[in-house]
């Protein structure tokens, strides 16, 4: 992990080693608050803050300075420090607004070593993330609530790959204590996290790209349907990554409705979360002006697809309308909670 450094802690027993690449004169162990708090996202044991992979053996590569600073050098040269200690997976919780070529040609060399870089995506609430999670091959993490909701400081782009937890985060802090992480700075070490843990977990041997892949793949659909600059490919979901080679969960969700008032058009997003196809699902909406169904002959595992559907809205404006899916004959669902959604709209 690129980072401000980690102090020892009882939740964080795995710090192989700590780098140190700063010009200033400072043990290479010194504490910064933030890099030990990132740290314990990724591999904390402490069940006050339980990390992503525990199992997971970090490396701490000091690249900011007492002042919480650092440079395109010493920010280089943190990179090159973890080709050359050979690290699979590079969390970087920190950012630059500005493209470097020093820190892109050091980027380039990260990958090429088969390494992969997740990138936190900055939180100044800009449609565009920072520096390096805006490079090309970058996983790029925004943030999300615990409601799975954009938290608005999250910047966001259309090169983001994916959210994650990024508000009131329980995080280690120096002296054994704890404390509170709001941020994308917590968001990247959770899907750092998610990827170490897919690869320590799975049967065969996988490269670094091949279990971010997976991890991206299973993320829970969010925004507008498809990937987009607020969500990216979707919400990180260890339970669906964990749980992928388990047959026969029945998992579907209704991600997204919209109302076209030209039209009066419902459209709904349907994900598939669970491992099993679905077939025959009912897709259920009521308004005050009445109701409708419609069917759904399949969805495949990991499929999101949108449906339209007539609705009679009423003349009241605004409006709402709740639709529920229904699983049939395919099983009790994991989570129904997910099943039904309200969405409010006006007529004009």
């Amino acid at each position: 992990m690129i980072d401000g450094g980690v102090v020892g802690h009882p939740g964080l027993p795995r710090i192989a080693e700590s780098v140190d690449v700063t010009t200033e004169s400072r043990n290479p162990s010194a504490p910064v608050d933030h890099g030990t708090a990132v740290a314990s996202v990724i591999s904390g044991t402490n069940p006050r803050a339980p990390g992503i992979a525990p199992a997971a053996t970090l490396i701490s590569i000091r690249v900011v300075d007492g002042s919480l600073r650092s440079d395109s050098l010493s920010f280089a040269s943190g990179l090159l420090a973890a080709v050359d200690r050979r690290a699979q997976l590079v969390n970087v919780s920190i950012g630059t607004s500005e493209d470097n070529p020093l820190i892109r040609e050091a980027v380039e060399i990260v990958q090429r070593s088969g390494a992969v870089i997740i990138a936190a995506a900055g939180n100044s609430a800009l449609e565009q993330a920072a520096y390096p999670a805006a490079y090309p091959g970058v996983i790029s993490v925004g943030a999300v609530d615990a409601r799975g909701t954009q938290v608005e400081f999250s910047n966001y782009a259309d090169m983001l790959s994916l959210t994650a937890p990024g508000y009131g985060v329980n995080a280690a802090a120096p002296g054994g204590n704890h404390v509170r992480m709001s941020g994308t700075s917590a968001s990247a070490p959770f899907v750092t996290g998610a990827i170490a843990a897919t690869m320590s977990t799975s049967p065969t041997v996988l490269t670094p790209r091949q279990a971010a892949d997976i991890v991206m793949e299973h993320a829970d659909e969010a925004g507008i349907p498809g990937p987009d600059s607020q969500y990216g490919s979707g919400i990180l979901n260890l339970r669906r990554v964990m749980n992928r080679t388990l047959p026969g969960i029945t998992d579907v969700a209704i991600t997204h409705q919209s109302f076209s008032a030209n039209s009066s058009k419902l459209s709904v997003t349907v994900q598939n979360r669970g491992t099993k196809p679905l077939v025959n699902l009912s897709l259920d909406t009521s308004s005050a002006g009445g109701s409708n169904r419609l069917n759904i002959d399949s969805l495949p595992p990991n499929a999101v697809r949108t449906f339209t559907l007539s609705i009679a809205p009423g003349r009241q404006s605004p409006f709402q309308v709740t639709t529920t899916v229904d699983t049939g004959a395919n099983g009790a669902d994991v989570k129904p909670a997910d099943n039904t959604a309200a969405a409010t709209f006006q007529l004009r």
